[in-house]
């Protein structure tokens, strides 16, 4: 009889909120989902539990150490996921932190995200690993270190994720100790299984899951009561979902929305939060806590160069004499806006559907690159950072991003996900 072993099809990756960053917007009440597991189409995941194995230094009249113990436990990891029109939010709220704005309810509203200046949301990570429910892992209080989305020409939008957690959650508990909704538990049967209703005092018993009634406590694997399975009905974000536009404004170089999308051929994007992650337990216990730390947005955006017109096409013969200009330190663009789209008409973004604006702020070139390697085209590479404008007029002219996500004129077609519901306060 042929061994069989674990492959990668059959696996799910799933988030499930523990904590908010900031959400409370004045004139509105914020309900909190801390029980749903999202699904993600992840591509590939490195999620694992982390420490270091302490030795003794004694000689003790030998040349090898000596027998050690466990210290400054963690769990840390990271995975790549395709993006989504539905997933999109939920991710950059991940990473950025911050609900700033919201502008109607129906059927969620059009919602403005910006960095946290401080609290960052914590998340919950579940990796299922292979077809089977017995190779289930948690995570707990992980929060975004980086997140980097890859815009190309021949691919749909992925993020990779690096994400900083607390521990990995125990499989199993004692008598007296509390359960929460989510919480995984090892049944007698070697499966998996998630709690989907609290436990105050555990007790073998009553609520281990071979225990008669267990199916008032416990679902087998991700369960289905709170899990958000991904859904073939999510639209990636690929080539066409880009719209006709990549505005750039830069009025020192003469440049009011002039359109870059007709020669970029690849764009990417880094938010990284900076996390103070050593702080760890004295008992090995796992993290005390993971603190937001120096927040930065880098990327890099990669044209082919227009020739000068002389003065037939005047915005693009600005555009051209700005990228002979540029330095590094220059000012690239006061503002760089990237339409996502759910839905498109002959190859222009259609409004009535959801969409999305990302908006970067103060755009400065790092690294001007513009390398001739064969006879053929020239590519030419900005890399750059936007940053914080203290003196900008408008509050999120302000920010280095911007997420803008407008809502959906028909509810039914919306797929949209977020943890976080606004209801108007009365």
């Amino acid at each position: 009889m042929s061994t069989e072993f674990l492959k990668g099809g059959g696996s799910k990756l799933g988030l499930r909120m523990d904590s908010p960053g900031e959400y409370q917007i004045s004139g509105y009440n914020a309900s909190l989902d801390i029980t749903t597991v999202y699904e993600l189409p992840f591509t590939t995941e490195s999620f694992n539990p982390t420490g270091e194995f302490i030795n003794s230094n004694a000689i003790a009249g030998s040349r090898a150490r000596g027998i050690g113990c466990i210290g400054n436990k963690a769990g840390d990891g990271s995975f790549d996921t395709e993006v989504t029109i539905g997933n999109f939010l939920y991710l950059m709220y991940a990473a950025l932190g911050k609900v700033a704005a919201v502008d109607s309810i129906t059927p969620l509203g059009d919602l403005i995200l910006v960095h946290s200046p401080d609290d960052l949301p914590s998340y919950d990570v579940y990796v299922k690993h292979g077809g089977t429910d017995e190779t289930i892992m948690k995570f707990e209080e992980c929060t975004v270190s980086s997140l980097r989305m890859s815009f190309a020409s021949n691919s749909f939008l992925t993020a990779s994720i690096d994400w900083s957690g607390k521990r990995r959650a125990a499989d199993s508990y004692d008598t007296g100790d509390a359960v929460a909704v989510g919480d995984i538990i090892r049944g007698d049967d070697g499966n998996i299984y998630i709690c989907d209703a609290a436990i105050e005092s555990y007790a073998a018993a009553t609520h281990l899951p071979t225990a008669t009634g267990y199916e008032n406590f416990w679902e087998i694997g991700f369960g289905e009561t709170y899990f958000e399975p991904f859904s073939s009905e999510q639209v990636f974000i690929c080539p066409i979902r880009i719209g006709t536009e990549i505005l750039l404004d830069n009025a020192v170089a003469g440049l009011t929305a002039f359109n870059l999308l007709p020669f970029t051929t690849a764009l990417e994007l880094t938010i990284n939060n900076g996390l103070d992650t050593d702080t760890n337990s004295l008992d090995a216990s796992g993290r005390l806590a993971i603190l937001s730390g120096e927040f930065s947005v880098t990327g890099s955006i990669t044209f082919l160069v227009p020739k000068h017109t002389s003065g037939v096409n005047a915005e693009q013969d600005s555009f051209n004499e700005l990228l002979a200009g540029l330095d590094i330190g220059t000012l690239f663009g006061t503002e760089l806006k990237i339409y996502l789209y759910k839905n498109e008409i002959d190859g222009v973004g259609d409004p009535t559907k959801e969409y999305y604006i990302l908006k970067l702020h103060n755009v400065y070139a790092t690294q001007p690159a513009h390398d001739i390697t064969d006879r053929g085209k020239i590519a030419y590479r900005v890399d750059f950072q936007a940053v914080t404008d203290s003196d900008a007029a408008d509050s999120f002219a302000k920010e280095p991003i911007e997420v803008d996500y407008i809502e959906d004129t028909a509810p039914a077609d919306n797929q949209m996900f977020l943890p976080i519901s606004y209801t108007l306060a009365i």
